[in-house]
């Protein structure tokens, strides 16, 4: 029997409506000083880095549908360089295949990493929260090819918008495995509920300023 979307029901329905207004709600409390802060590391980005701060990479949102997710750039623009380091580095290309994600990304700017452990660099996203992309809460938003790399855990992710915190942001961010960070979201979207996405947003500060896993 397949499986059931997470708001399919009449409650979770319900509960979807104010899942929006809360996210507009508070989306418009936190966007000005958000995206202050976002255009003030945007200049420093300009004055220290020397290459264009945003930039928008899609990603796949409620529906499946892919959407326009708007970032701080914070890798250096060489299209080059991923590939010279997996030369240097072989097992870090089968990490990348893997995960995604580098332990040492050396795409990474200085001024970048101190952005990504603030998570500063994903402000911008509150513009995507009130757009109706995103919500303040749920699963990571994934790239395409993220996508396919779930497999079967993908396709519950569609059921929710993505969110600019989320599970495993609050539970050891990249640290995390990938069948953790799997897991965690698939988790979410099976099973998510205003008082859930309340406890992640009270968690949320404390996992940033923190700052463990963020690469």
């Amino acid at each position: 029997m397949p499986a059931t979307p997470a708001d399919a029901l009449p409650d979770r329905r319900a509960s979807r409506v104010v899942k929006r207004g809360i996210d507009l709600f508070i989306g418009l409390l936190v966007v000005v000083p958000l995206m202050a802060s976002a255009v003030i590391a945007g200049l420093l980005i300009l004055l220290v880095d020397r290459h264009r701060p945003w930039y928008i990479d899609p990603r796949v949102g409620l529906g499946g549908r892919r959407f326009p997710c708007l970032k701080l750039q914070t890798l250096r623009p060489d299209p080059n360089i991923l590939e010279r380091h997996f030369q240097k580095h072989p097992l870090a290309r089968v990490q990348y295949e893997r995960e995604r994600k580098l332990d040492v990304d050396p795409r990474v700017t200085n001024l970048g990493q101190v952005l990504r452990k603030l998570s500063v660099d994903e402000f911008p996203q509150i513009l995507n929260v009130l757009i109706g992309h995103m919500s303040l809460v749920g699963p990571r938003p994934l790239a395409p090819g993220e996508s396919q790399l779930r497999g079967t855990l993908a396709e519950s992710l569609t059921w929710v918008r993505p969110g600019l915190t989320g599970p495993w942001q609050i539970n050891g961010r990249s640290s995390l495995s990938p069948e953790e960070r799997a897991r965690l979201d698939d988790f979410y979207a099976r099973n998510w509920s205003l008082a859930l996405d309340f406890r992640i947003l009270a968690k949320t500060p404390w996992a940033v300023l923190r700052g463990r896993g963020a690469r």
